[in-house]
């Protein structure tokens, strides 16, 4: 019997901002239908982080955060405000986050 997927894999990345990571559009649509609470992230570091999904009425739309743990896995995996950040997500749902460019701050 064939497997059936919840999903394609999802690659797509965002600019990090602290202390909250707001997500924006498709990735944001995402998050919201298959991760209702936590979302875990698989680092570089080898530790898996579980941030909060965090849902906020801003008039005249919801919007969708990764809020408690985002700090961590930024600060463990030298993460920045600013720095471009790869979430990949594979067949099954699991996610990888890795920094693809660093912010121009520190130039």
């Amino acid at each position: 019997m064939e497997r059936m997927l919840a999903c394609e894999p999802i690659d797509t990345c965002c600019i990090v901002g602290l202390p909250f990571q707001n997500l924006r559009g498709m990735f944001a649509d995402f998050i919201k239908h298959f991760y209702q609470r936590s979302l875990r992230i698989s680092a570089d570091n080898g530790e898996n982080y579980y941030c909060a999904v965090v849902r906020k009425r801003r008039d005249p739309i919801w919007t969708v955060e990764l809020g408690y743990n985002i700090n961590y896995l930024c600060r463990d995996n030298n993460f920045e405000g600013g720095d471009l950040i790869r979430f990949k997500f594979d067949v099954d749902l699991r996610c990888h986050a890795c920094k693809i460019i660093k912010s121009d701050d520190d130039n």
